[in-house]
């Protein structure tokens, strides 16, 4: 394996199943959205750019929708960005969770460096760089590994603490797409193909071909 391989930054390795369901949620449309700027570091976006009218009503059609409504058990881990904090409140509401939101800095967005408060237009730069090298932080911004590595480590937190529950993790695009590619088992470099639009949710799933592919991978000492 080599030394910077996507595997050694993934902490899902060992895992062969999950004892709990775990949804992805991306926030709802934001203000930072609609005024197609970057906010990626936590100053401004803890305290601003929360949802816009729209991003709250998309929270709410994704609440009501046939796939979450019923279920019970339910705990909300949440990005402290404010979007996401309050894609989090409309969730805890709708769906009558019992146990308070869990506010974790591992689901934070993706810091974007000098590209922060800049235009939206420049994450294509960004993700052009990261599908040459996923481990790259020019522009200072964070490397596509580092949240590959805050993330997974994030779910086997949860694995630990957790059983039989249904986890929502609200976050944000990149950390979605990311984990998205991981749970394919595939390397992040090309994260930003999946594409999960804000106020949408998927389930994390490990499937039968993804098991044997992990076990492949942990034959080998890192």
């Amino acid at each position: 394996m080599k030394k910077d391989s996507w595997i050694n930054f993934n902490h899902l390795r060992n895992l062969r199943e999950l004892t709990n369901q775990i949804f992805l949620f991306r926030h709802g449309y934001s203000e930072a959205n609609e005024a197609n700027i970057i906010v990626s570091n936590t100053q401004d976006g803890g305290k601003k750019y929360g949802l816009t009218p729209s991003g709250k009503a998309d929270i709410k059609n994704a609440a009501n929708s046939a796939r979450i409504k019923k279920l019970k058990n339910i705990i909300i881990y949440s990005s402290p960005f404010l979007r996401a904090k309050e894609s989090s409140s409309i969730l805890f509401d709708i769906l009558k969770v019992e146990e308070k939101i869990i506010s974790e800095n591992k689901l934070r967005e993706r810091f974007f460096g000098e590209y922060d408060l800049s235009s939206c237009e420049n994450y294509k730069k960004i993700w052009a760089e990261d599908s040459h090298d996923p481990k790259h932080k020019k522009w200072g911004v964070e490397s596509t590994y580092e949240v590959l590595n805050r993330s997974t480590s994030l779910i086997v937190d949860i694995e630990k603490k957790h059983s039989e529950k249904n986890i929502f993790l609200v976050t944000h695009g990149d950390v979605c797409n990311i984990l998205i590619s991981v749970f394919r088992h595939r390397d992040p470099k090309h994260h930003y193909r999946n594409t999960i639009k804000t106020g949408k949710f998927r389930e994390l799933k490990i499937d039968e071909k993804n098991k044997v592919k992990l076990k492949k991978s942990t034959q080998i000492v890192i």
